[in-house]
């Protein structure tokens, strides 16, 4: 057995009482067997070391991981052009400048998702109603968005939360225009996607000059500044600048 020696065997043999050829024979065999494992250990490691097709088979290992992997990247190509060039653009320049900023005063932050088609653009303004009275709703019949106080508290009057990004792989498999998928889109698939998210309550139009001031909070009322601060961007750093196509598009407040 692995682990007892000769010496060990011959010990346990003889309290048995077992005669001596046989206690020799059994040590015999213990050495016999330690020899033969020795032996095929060392010529394992010299096959190991001196068999060139071993080399071969992981240059081969290597070559076939790397086709897999390239089959995989063209199989999902657009998914991960999506989450790796996905830009989370913080307009502060902005806001400091010329005020461009949501309702509750935060910076405009926007998103780009790289098409492999680099000089083609849809931009899409996102809807969501107009903030047509300042005060909080009262009527039970009336949606609370509609009060540019309580718009300012959630993300479609502010850009809290912005730094998180935006699924534009979600959004496409509901609305067909940001989708990367050449069937359902197969004229945009592959453009570059700007998500313009809707924080300023006025369908991007909104121009006073100075915050006003509700229950202690400042809104701010600066949608066309916003809109100039997006043109701005796009075309000064963004790329658009040199596209041969453009597609301006939104819903709602938005459109």
């Amino acid at each position: 057995p692995k682990g007892i020696d000769g010496a060990h065997l011959g010990r346990v043999m003889w309290a048995l009482g077992l005669p001596g050829p046989i206690l020799q024979a059994a040590r015999t065999y213990n050495d016999n067997v330690t020899s033969v494992r020795q032996h095929i250990s060392n010529e394992v490691a010299k096959r190991r070391d001196a068999d060139p097709r071993r080399n071969w088979c992981c240059i081969c290992v290597a070559v076939v991981g790397a086709s897999l992997a390239f089959v995989l990247f063209m199989l999902f190509r657009r998914d991960l052009t999506e989450l790796v060039k996905t830009e989370i653009i913080v307009l502060q320049h902005a806001a400091d400048e010329t005020g461009a900023r949501c309702l509750d005063g935060t910076p405009y932050t926007y998103h780009i998702s790289r098409g492999f088609n680099s000089k083609k653009w849809l931009i899409y303004h996102e809807g969501g109603d107009w903030c047509s009275q300042m005060l909080r709703v009262d009527n039970k019949n009336e949606r609370e968005n509609w009060s540019c106080l309580a718009r300012a508290e959630n993300r479609l009057g502010s850009s809290k939360g912005s730094n998180m990004g935006f699924n534009f792989r979600k959004y496409g498999k509901r609305f067909g225009y940001f989708s990367r998928d050449l069937k359902k889109n197969p004229l945009m698939h592959d453009w570059n996607h700007v998500m313009l998210p809707y924080c300023d309550g006025g369908s991007f139009s909104g121009s006073r000059p100075q915050p006003t001031i509700l229950e202690g909070k400042q809104l701010h009322l600066r949608g066309r500044h916003i809109t100039e601060a997006i043109i701005a961007d796009l075309v000064g750093s963004k790329g658009v600048a040199h596209a041969t196509d453009v597609v301006v598009a939104g819903a709602s407040a938005g459109g």
